[in-house]
């Protein structure tokens, strides 16, 4: 096993000091971005010297994202915006690697084959932008 990751959640998601005291040598950390909260984010990013320089993993948005938008929509347009946010922090904190979610809840099962082209085109647009910055 390369890493053994302590869930954000499981210090409520912004309880860093508890999270810290957690990971214990060898283990990381998941970390949880939520690009709706910008208090959030600011003091996740607070947490960066904390955490750097221990395996981690940022659980990418998914609340108010959706990758299935159609291209030029103000709604793609917010979640390559959220991913590109979640990649300044993954470079903050010297991450590994981000999951990626296309969307949170339940999807109409009548439009899926749609929905699935424009997430592909989505996923594509956001591991371009991962690969140019390295």
């Amino acid at each position: 096993m390369k890493a053994l990751l302590n869930a954000a959640y499981a210090a409520n998601f912004d309880g860093y000091e508890l999270l810290a005291q957690m990971t214990l040598p060898g283990t990381g950390v998941e970390l949880c971005l939520f690009s709706d909260k910008p208090e959030y984010m600011q003091t996740l990013r607070a947490q960066a010297d904390r955490f750097r320089g221990m395996p981690s993993t940022l659980h990418g948005p998914f609340r108010g994202v959706d990758a299935a938008s159609p291209a030029g929509s103000d709604a793609h347009k917010q979640i390559i915006a959220a991913y590109a946010d979640a990649l300044d922090v993954y470079e903050l904190f010297g991450a590994q690697s981000i999951v990626m979610h296309t969307h949170s809840g339940s999807r109409p099962v009548a439009d899926k084959e749609v929905r699935q082209r424009q997430s592909l085109a989505t996923i594509l647009e956001i591991g371009e932008m991962a690969r140019a910055r390295g």
